[in-house]
């Protein structure tokens, strides 16, 4: 069975040494006196190949070092591809020897400690329930050091609530 995941060459990186951006991309002068510049590793792989960079492709790392410009790790993907590539990378360093994903903070990533969180805008994202209970502690305590009372605005929000609800229960009651 052939995998779907193209192979990285024996081939050593060869790291950028000039500016790197915030992400740890190299960065470089175009070259047309502009003064605009350009990811390095697009840069080499065009100037490997002698072309551009075709029209609705990214260049993506295949030794997933983004500081690399060996044409030999380049490789012209759809976006969506590299997308898919990079998930599979982080699913893969996540992926302890049990078989299990975890979290950022080695938790695992099982039913019972998974939240799925949907955006208003659709995206999706799993919330690991054991790092969000150990924010909101952090958080309260940290408002607690501050003088604050963070408990103070939930107490009110449910006590109305509980009034709310036992005034529709007595208004159901007496119809």
């Amino acid at each position: 069975m052939q995998s779907n995941r193209p192979r990285v060459p024996l081939t050593p990186c060869i790291l950028w040494t000039g500016a790197i951006q915030s992400r740890g991309y190299g960065s470089t002068a175009v070259g047309d006196g502009s003064g605009r510049s350009m990811l390095a590793h697009r840069k080499a792989w065009e100037q490997a190949n002698g072309r551009p960079v075709p029209a609705g492709l990214t260049i993506d790392h295949l030794c997933f070092q983004t500081a690399c410009v060996n044409p030999d790790h380049l490789e012209p993907v759809t976006q969506a591809e590299n997308n898919r590539r990079a998930r599979l990378r982080k699913d893969r360093e996540r992926t302890g020897s049990d078989g299990l994903i975890y979290c950022v903070n080695k938790h695992p990533q099982t039913p019972e400690n998974v939240r799925v969180q949907v955006r208003k805008n659709g995206h999706v994202k799993n919330v690991c329930v054991e790092c969000k209970r150990a924010y909101a502690r952090r958080a309260y305590h940290e408002a607690v050091a501050r003088g604050e009372r963070p408990n103070a605005a939930f107490v009110a929000k449910r006590s109305a609530q509980r009034a709310a609800a036992r005034a529709a229960k007595l208004a159901a009651a007496t119809a």
